[in-house]
C-alpha cells in the first residue's frame, strides 16, 4: 500500500504541474495541439487534445521526470516559431539517420534516453 500510495504522489507531481486548474488538457498538449492544428490542419493528429492527454499521462506513470521530459519535448513542439521549423523536427526526429541539429533536438535526446 505504502509503495501504491508513493506512485500515485509521483504520477501526481508528474503531471500535476504541467494542468490549468479545472482544465483536464495539459499546457503542452494545448501548445502542441494548437500547433499540429495551425501547420497541418485537418491533416493533423485526430483528437489531438486527448492523444496527447493520453501520451503525457503514459511518460508521467513511468516516472515524474520521465512525465517532465516528455511535457517539455511537447511545449518546444508547440513553442516553435513557424511550421517550417515543426517540419523540421519530425523530419530529423523521425529520420533513420538524424541529423546533428534539428528543432528540439535536446529535449527530444534528454527524454529518448531518461525514458
Amino acid at each position: 500500500m505504502r509503495y501504491f500510495v508513493g506512485f500515485v504522489f509521483v504520477l501526481v507531481l508528474g503531471v500535476l504541474p504541467w494542468m490549468g486548474c479545472g482544465d483536464d488538457v495539459p499546457e503542452p498538449c494545448r501548445s502542441f495541439c494548437a500547433q499540429d492544428a495551425k501547420c497541418y490542419g485537418s491533416e493533423g493528429i485526430p483528437n489531438c487534445a486527448q492523444w496527447c492527454n493520453d501520451f503525457v499521462a503514459e511518460y508521467a506513470s513511468v516516472s515524474a521526470e520521465c512525465g517532465t521530459l516528455n511535457a517539455e519535448l511537447f511545449m518546444c513542439v508547440g513553442e516553435l516559431p513557424s511550421c517550417d521549423e515543426v517540419e523540421a523536427f519530425y523530419d530529423g526526429y523521425y529520420s533513420e539517420d538524424p541529423p546533428d541539429s534539428y528543432p528540439c533536438k535536446a529535449e527530444a535526446e534528454a527524454r529518448d534516453s531518461a525514458c
